[in-house]
């Protein structure tokens, strides 16, 4: 994934790895016992570096890791990561041969792929792990709850795969409303039902997950218990609370994503800022030009109404974000110069509190920014 990122030198992300392992303390100390957290270190580990990330996960007890495909896999193979590795999303059948040989876990959402995979770890010599993927409510990917019977019996007649899990995803976990959470719920119902058929029949696999971070924040009873063995954890672990909790203490942002500033400017009352004349000055004020903008994966539609931290006081994004510049109003805050650092999101000023801003998940936010980022790791 390192190879794929468009990297900015005016963009700086500091990735805490001390933060990191006070987060994995903090989430372990929540979960039941007897249920075990499978770190997810998708998307390059949200943009954090996912081979690092995975490192302090390994050496926190996290033990199982999910990625969404194969090249991702790959790329923590590559740095020497040799855990157990889910692929969270479905494999096109010309990857098959590298699941095998790499000793991946495939989600399993027709039995046509499963058949490919026995075959092809039959000439390897090997035998393939899966966990059966099932579409209750998300409609992306996996196979509708009334054919898995039927599925299961099959794949346990296929020489080479072993079923070591089954599991869901639940598709409106990030919204806090009464709605969202009554389609939580009956998906997990869903769930519940096809379960305790599973069982019945005998054929119950080992591991069993339908929770993701903020699913274990809002009803843990629900994602957490009975048959549920098994989390998904990877927000949580890099420090953003994406749904309310009664924890005694919270997870911290473990990147401090960052810009010097290029240059200041004193502008009378009266004068517009940037395209559009989005923003009128109301008084006399000191505007501060940072060197990165939309094209750096600063979100435009923070405009006139975002902030950043600089000197440890707000500032204002004021005006219309622009390709390659963004202005602030840095009016009253002492110590302003050319090179001054600034922070975009971080411990602070939490990507969650601006993304709520716009009605934007925090990713949508961080992650563009963390992509484009040089990324500098603090032990």
């Amino acid at each position: 994934m390192d190879q794929q990122r468009t990297q900015c030198s005016n963009l700086v992300a500091e990735i805490h790895l001390g933060r990191l392992r006070e987060n994995i303390k903090l989430v372990l100390e929540h979960v039941p016992p007897g249920v075990q957290v499978m770190g997810v270190v998708k998307a390059d580990g949200y943009g954090h570096g996912a081979a690092q990330i995975a490192r302090v996960l390994t050496e926190c007890g996290i033990s199982y890791l999910a990625v969404s495909d194969v090249d991702e896999a790959l790329a923590l193979r590559t740095a020497g990561l040799r855990s157990p590795t889910l692929l969270l999303a479905d494999t096109p059948r010309e990857r098959v041969e590298e699941v095998v040989a790499h000793e991946l876990t495939a989600a399993i959402s027709d039995l046509g792929f499963a058949e490919v995979l026995s075959h092809t770890a039959g000439l390897l010599g090997r035998r393939a792990r899966v966990h059966l993927n099932v579409d209750t409510g998300m409609g992306r990917f996996g196979m509708e709850p009334g054919r898995v019977l039927d599925a299961l019996k099959k794949l346990q007649e296929l020489p080479n795969i072993i079923v070591a899990g089954i599991f869901s995803h639940l598709s409106t976990t990030y919204r806090d409303d009464p709605e969202s959470d009554r389609y939580n719920a009956q998906q997990v119902k869903i769930f519940n039902n096809l379960l305790t058929d599973v069982d019945k029949a005998g054929w119950l696999p080992k591991m069993v997950h339908i929770g993701n971070s903020p699913a274990f924040l809002a009803f843990p009873q629900l994602v957490a218990s009975g048959y549920y063995n098994t989390l998904r954890i990877g927000t949580l672990f890099f420090g953003y609370e994406e749904r309310l909790c009664d924890w005694d203490c919270d997870p911290v942002p473990i990147a401090e994503v960052g810009a010097k500033i290029l240059t200041v400017r004193d502008l009378p009352a009266g004068r517009s800022i940037s395209y559009d004349q989005m923003f009128h000055i109301q008084r006399d004020s000191r505007i501060a030009v940072l060197p990165i903008g939309y094209s750096h994966g600063l979100h435009r539609d923070l405009s006139n109404c975002g902030e950043v931290l600089v000197n440890g006081k707000r500032a204002p994004i004021v005006g219309k974000i622009c390709l390659a510049q963004t202005m602030i109003d840095v009016t009253g805050i002492e110590g302003i110069k050319s090179g001054t650092q600034v922070t975009l999101v971080g411990r602070d000023l939490s990507a969650c509190e601006e993304g709520r801003k716009i009605d934007r998940e925090m990713w949508e936010l961080l992650l563009p920014l963390l992509y484009r980022s040089e990324r500098r790791y603090i032990l």
